[in-house]
């Protein structure tokens, strides 16, 4: 459902060899699954590359990327946060990067967030800052068109920093 057929190039595997299960779970207001086979191969790719990764930050299974094992939350956040940065236009501009954006991108920021602030998780400064960097790089970048997801992330990034108290610096 809803994911392209084709070969990446070097990516190892077909981008179509991929059940999308983003239509699970999903209200009737919300946007269906892109068609990925409108992208070009490489736009395919970076879509299925940054999909996967923000799977394996929620420990699931990768779905394109498959072999591949649970990576570290401070990493994803990273290269997601990166990826947005350098590569505005193709996430501003495209809808299936969009539809990436509110159904990956904005609810991995949001439960590793909710995770951080439950666990008064002092000891993962680390984690702490990429989140910090990754809404900085939302709000700014891509507040218009992901409004409600951005009022959100700035209220749980207040909540965080709140439930901090007293910072260290």
């Amino acid at each position: 459902a809803g994911v392209g057929a084709g070969a990446c190039a070097g990516g190892g595997g077909e981008c179509g060899a991929v059940a999308s299960s983003e239509e699970d779970g999903l209200s009737a207001a919300a946007a269906s699954p892109p068609d990925l086979n409108a992208l070009s191969v490489a736009a395919r790719c970076a879509y299925l590359a940054v999909h996967d990764l923000c799977l394996l930050a929620n420990n699931e299974p990768a779905q394109w990327l498959t072999g591949s094992g649970p990576v570290g939350v401070a990493f994803a956040l990273e290269v997601v946060q990166r990826t947005l940065q350098n590569h505005t236009a193709l996430f501003r501009q495209r809808a299936a990067f969009q539809y990436l954006l509110r159904e990956r991108a904005c609810p991995l920021v949001l439960k590793t967030m909710q995770h951080h602030a439950q666990h008064h998780a002092a000891h993962e400064w680390g984690n702490a800052l990429r989140l910090c960097h990754l809404t900085a790089t939302l709000l700014s970048g891509y507040g218009p068109l992901l409004r409600t997801e951005c009022e959100i992330l700035l209220a749980m990034l207040t909540r965080m920093l709140d439930a901090e108290g007293s910072p260290i610096w």
